[in-house]
């Protein structure tokens, strides 16, 4: 993501470009409050005291931020770690987020509907593993259980056409303290890996659901030109439903 990500972290790009406007983590976090979400905690690390300021300074006390000293040794299994840890109560279940998504309002509701109604577990996906999109993925059984969980950045063949993981994982209550424990096992060995790693060794005690999140905008970036892209739509959307108001 460099250049834009030099001196600040991907979310903290402004979503309209040139310091206008909502930032991408300001977009996310007031969609997540609009649905109903009480305890929000942020994980900072690069930029840390810029993240936290900006934060404080929009939100005051209704977000909190939990530092991850270790982030330039982490992947993201440490950042998930230090948040759950300090969630008010992990025990009732928790989204874990990552930062670099940019969601519509419809796709936030969606979601929500499902874990207000469901207690399970769910990796959330969008659209299908293939040549253009590779990256985390999962595979479901015949009693829709997710039986795979994996990190695929290289193309391979045997995963085409599974459900694609969009950067969201919804842990149910009956899961949280196998979460939590085979989590801690994992950064044990390493924290050099993704927070995924614990559920695909786990899964004999970590029960999962794929969460199809269809409906709506939803897209991730991991470069200029993706992030460019994911911008561009969400404004779209984003001036349809203003135009669909009046």
């Amino acid at each position: 993501m460099l250049p834009l990500t030099e001196e600040v972290p991907k979310a903290l790009l402004p979503i309209e470009g040139e310091g206008r406007g909502r930032t991408v983590l300001e977009a996310m976090i007031d969609s997540v409050m609009s649905s109903g979400a009480r305890d929000i905690v942020v994980v900072t690390g690069f930029a840390g005291e810029r993240v936290e300021s900006h934060l404080a300074r929009r939100y005051g006390d209704r977000v909190r931020c939990v530092r991850n000293t270790r982030w330039a040794e982490d992947v993201n299994i440490a950042s998930v770690s230090c948040g759950v840890g300090a969630l008010r109560q992990p025990e009732r279940g928790y989204l874990v987020v990552e930062t670099d998504l940019l969601l519509d309002r419809v796709a936030w509701s969606a979601l929500f509907d499902v874990i207000d109604t469901d207690p399970g577990s769910f990796w959330v996906c969008r659209g299908r593993y293939g040549v253009e999109r590779t990256g985390g993925v999962v595979h479901a059984g015949a009693d829709e259980r997710i039986d795979v969980v994996d990190y695929r950045p290289t193309y391979d063949p045997n995963c085409e056409g599974w459900p694609k993981m969009l950067g969201m994982l919804a842990v149910g209550p009956a899961q949280v303290r196998a979460d939590i424990a085979l989590r801690a096992m994992a950064m044990q060995e390493s924290i050099r890996q993704y927070y995924l790693m614990p559920w695909k060794h786990g899964l004999h005690r970590l029960c999962a659901r794929v969460l199809a999140l269809e409906v709506g905008f939803a897209a991730t970036f991991n470069t200029v030109p993706e992030f460019e892209a994911a911008c561009r739509a969400y404004q779209v959307r984003a001036e349809r439903a203003v135009a669909l108001s009046f």
